[in-house]
């Protein structure tokens, strides 16, 4: 199988190296009989982050196909970042990340095989913070759901416009699925690049449904700097002005109305959110909770559920036993990279 990693980077020098050596656990683990490119999108990073994916690059380019570098003089945003990258993925089967997050243990590729034709695949996310891997109460409950349920396009479409019970990290497709008005829309908009694809694809796209999977694909790092879930700084207000954005587009194009009132709070909230009022009486967040309460409702009934449960907290002991393995890896390429640049400042070759 032809397979690309894409990496989308911009000030990431503190965490892309553990991105990259988990990269490399996949395609040495389970690469053999795929022919893997790796693709990094820098944004134009100020704190050395080139200079470690070029020296690492070079020291891993016999793993790959082709190692490519697309750089950028200026800072574009994460979602010209990401279209620009998707522009250069030449390959059915892929996977972007982000440059501070990792690829599990399990085998992308095997996972990857499993996508069809109009389909978006789900996988369960795994979070972690520092060296803590965990997942949360919420996770369980919206994943074994909407495994469970038969799915439809509308349905679908509507979830993504409302609710989006998942983490977007962990979303695979198909490159056929990536249609040409994709990269414009999404190009409207500055740090807000996975949901609005994802909703351009579906709402162009009459036969694609979701499938949600229960295993891991992706470890998702939870960091201060995150634009969706960090402390406040320029580039998180961009990603609510994003949202805010995408939010009064979604209302202006759907017919539904019962969506459409939905969308209409949804509004409200990001207002408030980007003018620092408080959100405590909000009416989304009511709407929010009854679905929650829903689901749950329905999942606790359901026999298998403890089974799955206790399936995933097995892969949570793994993935953190992986996480270790990577950042050892990460510290030991670190500390060679380091004396091989002192080698070099005091006249030496390596």
């Amino acid at each position: 199988m032809d397979f690309t990693f894409g990496v989308c980077t911009y000030n990431s020098k503190k965490f892309i190296v553990q991105t990259l050596e988990s990269i490399k656990y996949q395609t040495v683990a389970y690469g053999e009989k795929n022919r893997v490119t790796l693709i990094v999108s820098d944004d134009c990073s100020n704190d050395g982050t080139v200079i470690i994916v070029k020296h690492w690059m070079e020291y891993n380019k016999e793993l790959f196909v082709e190692c490519v570098l697309l750089e950028e003089d200026r800072n574009r945003g994460l979602a010209y970042n990401y279209t620009k990258l998707l522009d250069h993925i030449y390959t059915e089967h892929f996977k972007i990340i982000d440059g501070d997050d990792m690829c599990s243990s399990v085998n992308i590729f095997e996972q990857c095989k499993e996508i069809q034709r109009d389909e978006l695949n789900i996988f369960f996310p795994i979070r972690f913070n520092g060296d803590k891997v965990y997942i949360e109460e919420s996770d369980y409950i919206s994943l074994f759901y909407y495994h469970m349920i038969k799915h439809k396009h509308k349905e679908d479409l509507h979830m993504l416009e409302i609710i989006k019970s998942f983490a977007t990290v962990e979303v695979c497709f198909l490159k056929q699925a990536y249609c040409e008005g994709t990269r414009e829309f999404v190009r409207q908009f500055t740090h807000f690049q996975d949901d609005t694809s994802l909703y351009y694809m579906f709402k162009h796209n009459s036969d694609m449904i979701m499938n949600f999977v229960l295993e891991p694909m992706i470890l998702y790092r939870i960091h201060d700097k995150a634009l969706s879930h960090g402390e406040e700084s320029s580039a998180n207000i961009k990603f609510l002005d994003d949202l805010h954005k995408f939010r009064k587009y979604t209302f202006a194009n759907e017919k539904n109305l019962y969506i459409k009132m939905i969308i209409f709070f949804q509004i409200i909230d990001t207002f408030r959110m980007k003018h620092r009022f408080a959100t405590k009486l909000s009416i989304y967040k009511k709407v929010i909770k009854h679905y929650e309460k829903k689901r749950k409702n329905l999942v606790e009934k359901n026999k298998d559920f403890l089974k799955y449960k206790s399936k995933m907290e097995k892969y949570m002991d793994i993935e953190s036993e992986h996480l270790r393995l990577i950042e050892e890896n990460a510290k030991k390429y670190l500390e060679r990279m380091s004396d091989l640049s002192s080698c070099k400042t005091r006249g030496y070759s390596s």
